[in-house]
């Protein structure tokens, strides 16, 4: 499961999370003064966590879901969200702690860059924790390279 999760969140482009993002930014920067930001933004906001709902609520523990919603909308878009840019996870060693059987830790080999670019292979490293009653997630963090970060948010769909 956390696999799964990881190569959702790095796997870019992920189209149909791009055009979500992408038809909320429009709005909210076509908004006339007078109209509703928050009822626009609520409904684009709605269909981005039905999205979010279907790909990552089986593999989340029910009392973290809010938290990592949360996570996604201020960091985790990034990754998935980068206009020309890919990115592609290529292996994710997970080693499970010897001293706390619910935590883990893991790098991520990721291989990303411009789509028609040269590509770079790097590593994030990540710690995540598993509720046993759930089987789910109940916490995830990951150290990546301040740089790799700051690329793909200056070259996010918000952007451009």
């Amino acid at each position: 499961m956390i696999k799964h999760v990881v190569e959702q969140i790095f796997t870019c482009p992920d189209n149909e999370m791009m055009e979500l993002f992408n038809e909320m930014n429009v709005a909210v920067h076509n908004i006339s003064p007078l109209s509703s930001v928050g009822l626009l933004g609520n409904s684009f906001s709605s269909n981005i966590e039905k999205n979010l709902e279907e790909i990552y609520e089986p593999y989340i523990s029910d009392k973290w879901f809010d938290s990592f919603i949360n996570h996604f909308y201020s960091e985790y878009y990034i990754y998935s969200t980068a206009v020309g840019y890919e990115a592609k996870v290529n292996q994710v060693v997970i080693t499970q702690s010897e001293t706390i059987s619910t935590n883990y830790s893991f790098i991520i080999y990721l291989n990303y860059g411009p789509i028609e670019g040269n590509k770079k292979d790097i590593e994030i490293e990540g710690s995540a924790q598993i509720l046993q009653d759930e089987e789910k997630i109940s916490y995830i963090q990951f150290f990546a390279d301040k740089s790799f970060m700051l690329e793909l948010r200056e070259n996010n769909v918000f952007n451009q």
